[in-house]
């Protein structure tokens, strides 16, 4: 089902706007103003293909790399946005604008809302509102809704046009129920006749009007540039401010497609960022500490968690470096030439051990992380004062550590 967001325009319009099978001439006019390439089916699939990458790139590289990622397509798609919506834009300001400016106007000369998007409503209308208790153009407009051709004809007899204005509103009423009715108005006479009013809200409403006349025109023909009066009436008129909840409501609606990514990437991100953790790494790790020995250019705990169930599985293929343990001096000499190291205390939980660990069961694992220092780790069995063999272990698991831990990859391993 399609949505369409809906718009009063008194007078002029039907209430309800940018209907597929709307019964008046201008909804499809109305619909191409509103709805933009963002609002189709690009807008759609742009912003679910960029959140799935999102969540790729936050499930195999983690948060940081994602959020960078997504900080960038969302930056793509605002400029994006603006550069393929901003004259459509500035054709909705002016149109949004007329609508308010004139529902506002019919609300402060009658005392009520406008009653012309129902002909019965404004059958209605006109039976409560006498003639003479509000404007005489008021009544023309509701006389035209409702569709009573000699109603229409005795309430616009009654119109004066004694003054500029007065004779700008008559043809208003006449050209604005043709204009609704038809799609079609005869805009000249009323164009000079608007160009002699002083500066005043009503003559900015019709100078809106003649310019979504102009821009229909342009539309019907199929004449690319047919939102160009429409813009041009935006950067020269100075309109009343929508209400803040409209205005809120038109901007969530022009950036939906870059709303819709950064939302759906956080929580897509997010969960694929927990379920590759949970996939991979042991409930039981929370139960194990690790230390620093030495200093790091950086940590990153989260990348350090995602590489112990490599260096966990990097231990079960290790190969003794050094045949039988190490004693202290020994130990001292090895760590004190490989700083920066990290030990992994693992003695809580049970580990993949070496496969020459015999019955022995691992306690802690220190990586040794020095500059220059093979791909290796001093395991130590048992407890902590319990024997330490030097092993060598697998490249990739050594790298990850050392990344975590902001080095570089190692060479030479």
């Amino acid at each position: 089902m399609r949505l369409h967001r809906r718009l009063s325009v008194p007078g002029v319009f039907r209430r309800s706007v940018a209907k597929e099978d709307g019964d008046s001439p201008l909804d499809p006019f109305i619909r191409a103003i509103e709805v933009g390439r963002f609002d189709g089916w690009v807008g759609g699939i742009a912003p679910v293909a960029l959140t799935v990458v999102v969540a790729i790139v936050a499930a195999r590289l983690g948060a940081v790399p994602a959020l960078a990622v997504g900080a960038g397509f969302a930056v793509g798609l605002l400029v994006a946005c603006l550069a393929w919506q901003r004259p459509r834009w500035r054709a909705q300001d002016v149109l949004h604008g007329y609508a308010n400016g004139r529902e506002q106007s019919w609300r402060r000369d009658t005392g009520g809302p406008n009653p012309t998007a129902d002909p019965v409503a404004a059958e209605v209308w006109l039976g409560v509102h006498k003639a003479g208790t509000v404007p005489q153009f008021y009544r023309a407009i509701a006389a035209g809704a409702a569709a009573d051709e000699h109603r229409f004809g005795v309430e616009l007899g009654r119109m004066t046009d004694g003054t500029p204005t007065d004779r700008a509103l008559k043809l208003f009423a006449v050209e604005g129920t043709r204009f609704r009715r038809s799609g079609t108005a005869d805009i000249d006479e009323l164009t000079t006749l608007v160009e002699e009013l002083p500066r005043s809200p009503l003559r900015v409403d019709l100078e809106s009007w003649l310019a979504l006349v102009k821009s229909k025109r342009r539309w019907s023909l199929g004449q690319p540039d047919w939102l160009e009066p429409l813009e041009a009436e935006q950067s020269r008129s100075e309109r009343q401010p929508l209400p803040r909840g409209r205005r809120l409501r038109i901007w969530v609606g022009r950036l939906r497609p870059v709303l819709v990514f950064a939302v759906g990437s956080l929580v897509l991100g997010s969960f694929a960022v927990r379920a590759a953790g949970s996939a991979t790494i042991r409930p039981e790790y929370e139960r194990t500490t690790y230390a620093i020995r030495g200093d790091l250019p950086g940590l990153d705990d989260q990348a350090l968690v995602r590489a112990l169930p490599g260096l966990e599985q990097a231990l079960s293929s290790a190969t003794r470096a050094v045949e039988g343990p190490l004693d202290e001096a020994a130990f001292d000499d090895v760590v004190s030439n490989s700083l920066p190291t990290l030990l992994w205390t693992t003695g809580a939980i049970e580990v993949a051990k070496p496969a020459d660990a015999g019955s022995h069961r691992v306690w802690e694992i220190e990586v040794l992380l020095g500059s220059g220092t093979p791909a290796s780790a001093i395991v130590t069995f048992d407890g902590a004062s319990g024997p330490r063999y030097l092993y060598r272990i697998d490249a990739a698991a050594f790298d990850a550590v050392r990344a975590a831990g902001g080095l570089p990859p190692a060479t030479g391993n």
